[in-house]
């Protein structure tokens, strides 16, 4: 029984240094009661999102 317990604690630490891993590309899985999904986020495309300059610009009334 021991045995076991040891595979699995090694089996979660190799798990997690996976997930980190794929997180820091920008993939995330997510785990549901229906299954699994894995969504893709571009790091370059979401390096605006949350900063200190995240308000909207009013529309100009000049268009020239």
């Amino acid at each position: 029984m021991n045995k076991i317990i040891k595979y699995f604690k090694e089996w979660a630490k190799d798990f997690n240094a996976v997930q980190k891993e794929l997180n820091e590309m920008g993939l995330f899985t997510v785990y549901h009661h229906f299954g699994a999904c894995v969504n893709y986020v571009d790091p370059v495309l979401t390096k605006h999102i949350n900063n200190t300059d995240d308000k909207q610009d009013t529309i100009p009334k000049n268009n020239r």
